[in-house]
């Protein structure tokens, strides 16, 4: 399975990460000992559903029919330190447990999930705009999955935290919850 991400913070690049990176909610996520200062950033994972490479725009929402709240943990410090630097910035956000994945549902009526008073807005034209970059160099397989991370200022994490969001829309209700150890 790849996990492609598209990331609006870190100026809409591509990351591809690694399969130990990603837990499913429920699970705890330990912090490592890297950073002293690490944030959530919220977005949206959408599961590819058909193989494909170079999806066009106006096919990319057959590539997926469910979507589900994903957060990217990353060490602050460090990833200032490696931009700077001009290093990748692969050791600040591919560290195991550094993707959160919760529920998977139809993105039918689903304006988004809030969590810690943050909303984020699910917007099905990025979602899209990211399967069509994800499957521009690569040949997207079935389970694969494309995250896309809005801009945000992110949600600062520290040990002993719960994390829970919900979702916005039509149905609502929770959409993840994990703990940060």
């Amino acid at each position: 399975m790849d996990i492609l991400t598209i990331d609006d913070t870190l100026e809409g690049a591509l990351l591809c990460l690694p399969a130990s990176s990603m837990i499913n909610q429920g699970k705890p996520v330990f912090l490592p000992d890297f950073d002293r200062h690490f944030r959530i950033y919220p977005g949206f994972a959408a599961r590819i559903g058909r193989m494909g490479k170079n999806v066009a725009r106006k096919f990319a929402s057959r590539y997926f029919s469910e979507i589900a709240p994903a957060f990217s943990v990353r060490g602050i410090d460090r990833l200032s330190a490696l931009r700077e630097k001009g290093l990748p910035l692969a050791k600040a956000l591919c560290f195991d447990g550094s993707l959160v994945i919760g529920a998977f549902r139809s993105p039918d009526g689903i304006e988004g999930f809030e969590i810690s008073a943050m909303k984020t807005v699910y917007d099905a034209f990025r979602m899209e705009e990211a399967v069509v970059k994800a499957s521009a160099d690569r040949t997207m397989r079935i389970g694969d999955l494309v995250v896309w991370i809005p801009l945000s200022e992110g949600v600062p994490v520290e040990p002993g935290m719960d994390i829970r969001a919900c979702w916005l829309g039509a149905e609502n209700g929770e959409a993840a919850r994990f703990r940060v150890k």
